[in-house]
Order: C-alpha cells, then structure tokens, then sequence
C-alpha cells in the first residue's frame, strides 16, 4: 500500500486542508522517506522508522542550513504522517512523540504607521470602478483584520451592511464573523451600489 498517497488523501478528505498545505506536507514526507530508503527502510516497511532516523533527517536539514522553522515544519509533517500510520495499524507506536518540540522564534508582525495606512488607504486614487472597488477592499481589509485568502474567498452574501460584518472561511474551512467599521462599510456599499454593477 502506498502510505504517502494515502496520507495525502486523508490531509485532504478528512482535515480538509488546502491544496497548498497537502502539497507541502507531502513534499516533506517524500523527502523523508527518501532519507529512509537510503538508511536501508523501505516505505513499505515504515514499522522500522525510529527516533534514530528521525533525528539523522533532522540533522542532515540543518547540515545544508535550513531555517530552524523550516526544520520544524517538516518535523510537524513527519509528526502527523506517523500519527496517521499509528491510527492506521501500519506501525505500532509513533516513534516522534518521544521527541520534544523545539521552540520556534516568535516573531512579531510589523504593524504600518499612521502615515502609511493613510497612504495605502487613498492609494485608488480616482473615482473609476476600479479605483472604487480597490478602496473598498483596502477598506475592508484595514478595518475586519481579515487574511488576504479570506478576502479572495469572499462573496457578496458573505456581507450584512445592516450588522456591519463579514463572513469568512479560514484554515480548515473555519467559518468565523469579522466585524467591519463604519468606514468600510460606507465603501463597500459604495462599491456595490456603482463600481460592481458598472464593472459587471
């Protein structure tokens, strides 16, 4: 049986992650397991993966000067292939959990300054549908604090003018309301009164 696949279609089907996020975390397990095979562990034998050849990927990684948090996203996927496998019957215990999680550098966002929101906020310009439409998205993003993928998924019965929010999906297809200031409100309502229909 090919376990890889089969995770893949797990990270899909059953948590529902993206395709990005399964694509990624299937280059890491191919990257392991291809370590595997050179220490002599075929993927169809995955009952003799150990802590030992964990920690030997593990070092290689950081022998070719990967990021510390690149390192411990591929030992987040390594993590959950095993979980999965040990779910699955396939081996009998998951030899990552006696491993301890090294912590990441937590790094703080950099917020804009008062001048830059400005700037970005009167950056559309002119009254065009399009200039209308870019205001109300840098509207909406500045006052719901929304992700840039959950502003793409957005549609217009995602909005209620009268509550003033949103609708979005997040990570894992989260539903969640994000409140949206009287600002954005007033140019959405704008952009969907004028822009979208002349844009339509």
């Amino acid at each position: 049986m090919n376990w890889a696949d089969s995770f893949a279609r797990h990270l899909e089907l059953e948590r529902n992650l993206s395709a990005r996020t399964v694509a990624a975390y299937s280059g890491d397990i191919a990257q392991f397991m291809a370590f595997c095979e050179r220490l002599g562990i075929s993927e169809d034998d995955p009952g003799r993966i150990g802590v030992g050849a964990i920690r030997k990927f593990l070092s290689m990684l950081q022998s070719k000067g990967l990021s510390q948090s690149s390192v411990a996203r591929k030992l987040s996927a390594i993590r959950s292939y095993l979980r999965y496998l040990s779910r699955e019957g396939a081996i009998q215990s998951n030899p990552a959990l006696s491993m301890s999680r090294s912590r990441r550098p937590r790094r703080l966002p950099r917020a804009l300054s008062r001048d830059q929101v400005t700037g970005l906020l009167s950056a559309s310009g002119s009254n065009s549908p399009q200039a209308v439409r870019d205001h109300a998205i840098l509207e909406l993003l500045y006052s719901s604090g929304i992700r840039l993928s959950e502003l793409v998924g957005l549609d217009v019965q995602d909005y209620s003018p009268g509550v003033g929010s949103v609708r979005v999906f997040g990570k894992g297809a989260k539903e969640r309301i994000a409140p949206v200031g009287s600002k954005a409100v007033a140019a959405i309502d704008l952009y969907l009164a004028i822009a979208r229909p002349a844009l339509l």
